[in-house]
């Protein structure tokens, strides 16, 4: 009976080892198909946050001063009907408008989705807020069409549009500030420098917010400190994403 029983352990023992083995290799194979979704989500994000960089220079580099494109987002009454006389300025702004419909805003919105899919792909409990920045992301740029399309029929004599410029520009950038406070917890769940990243991107939900109320002071909100806010939080996350993707240990610990 002694005899029986040693083979019968012995295959319940090498049986059991095999599927260690099998359950392991399949946890590796897991955690490479993750790491490999994090790469691409971070490389799109740096991606698009250099051409976003980039193209913001060619959307405002036809437009001569008095003008600029925030203050004509913002101010709409007050300068289309001055643009809409001046044929060569009509010109440099429409120029403007289509460049920035045609090319920013599909590179900002790719940013923004790059961003969310890297939360949404993190194994932390916060991946929920992946979702809550691809949707505002998708907000803010259908907001910023709109507001580029009642631009140009401001400034082909339109007036009336004006006023529907301007509410889907104040929605552009609430979306906007929405989205960046969304990327704050992932960052403020960490324990390390990069935790600080979080209360930058947390800061512009106060003027955000501000931009709901009914009061001519949104020029100086989104130029004086949403503008420099999303710069400073955008540039901070760009530096860390580089270190992470050259760092495979430091993308561990962030994306894991």
């Amino acid at each position: 009976m002694a005899t029986d029983v040693q083979p019968k352990t012995k295959r319940s023992r090498t049986s059991s080892s095999s599927k260690l083995s099998r359950s392991s290799a399949g946890s590796r194979r897991k955690q490479d198909v993750h790491a490999k979704k994090i790469t691409v989500c971070l490389a799109l994000f740096l991606f698009s946050f250099f051409s976003a960089t980039l193209l913001s220079f060619l959307v405002t580099a036809p437009i001569k001063p008095p003008y600029d494109i925030l203050t004509l987002q913002l101010n709409p009454h007050d300068h289309c009907p001055s643009i809409a006389q001046d044929a060569a300025t009509k010109m440099d702004v429409r120029e403007s408008l289509q460049r920035d419909s045609w090319y920013f805003v599909p590179a900002y919105a790719l940013l923004f989705v790059a961003l969310g899919l890297a939360v949404f792909s993190s194994r932390q409990p916060l991946w929920v807020y992946g979702l809550g920045i691809v949707l505002l992301a998708i907000f803010a740029a259908g907001s910023d069409l709109l507001e580029n399309h009642y631009l140009e029929s401001c400034i082909d004599g339109n007036y009336i549009a004006a006023g529907l410029a301007r509410r889907w520009s104040l929605s552009k950038w609430e979306f906007l500030s929405f989205a960046t406070v969304a990327a704050a917890p992932p960052f403020l769940a960490r324990s390390d420098w990069t935790q600080k990243i979080g209360y930058v991107l947390a800061a512009p939900g106060i003027p955000g917010l501000l931009l709901v109320v009914p009061l001519d002071f949104a020029y100086r909100i989104v130029h004086y400190v949403l503008l420099p806010l999303f710069g400073l939080g955008l540039g901070l996350m760009a530096l860390t994403f580089v270190y992470d993707l050259m760092n495979l240990s430091s993308q561990r610990a962030h994306w894991q």
